[in-house]
C-alpha cells in the first residue's frame, strides 16, 4: 500500500526562509526564483494528490464501489511514478546544491 507523501509544509517554508534573504539585502528577487519555487511545490502537491488518488481508489475497490482492478492498478502506478519523479528532482537538486557547496570563492 502507498503510504501518504509528508512533510509538504516543511518544504515550503525551507524555501521561503531561502528566498528571504535575498529579499531582505535589498536586491530585487528574480521573477524565475519565484516562478522555480512554484513550480517545486506544484510538483510535490502534484505527487501529493496522485497519492491520495491512488488511496482513494484503494478504498474504493475495497468497499466494492464499481472501481476495477485496472483502474486500481493505474492509479497507484501513476502515484508511483510520480513519486519516483519527484524522488530525482530532489536528488538533482541535492547534487547541485554539493557542488555549489564545494566551489571556491
Amino acid at each position: 500500500m502507498v503510504s501518504p507523501i509528508n512533510g509538504v509544509g516543511q518544504l515550503d517554508q525551507m524555501l521561503l526562509s531561502m528566498s528571504k534573504p535575498a529579499a531582505a539585502g535589498g536586491e530585487p528577487s528574480s521573477a524565475s526564483a519565484v516562478d522555480f519555487q512554484k513550480m517545486l511545490l506544484d510538483v510535490v502537491g502534484q505527487t501529493n494528490a496522485a497519492d491520495g488518488q491512488a488511496q482513494q481508489a484503494i478504498s474504493n475497490y475495497q468497499i466494492d464501489s464499481g472501481i476495477s482492478k485496472p483502474e486500481v492498478f493505474i492509479a497507484i502506478r501513476k502515484a508511483e511514478m510520480a513519486l519516483r519523479m519527484t524522488m530525482q528532482i530532489r536528488n538533482k537538486l541535492l547534487e547541485a546544491f554539493d557542488e555549489i557547496k564545494q566551489m571556491r570563492m
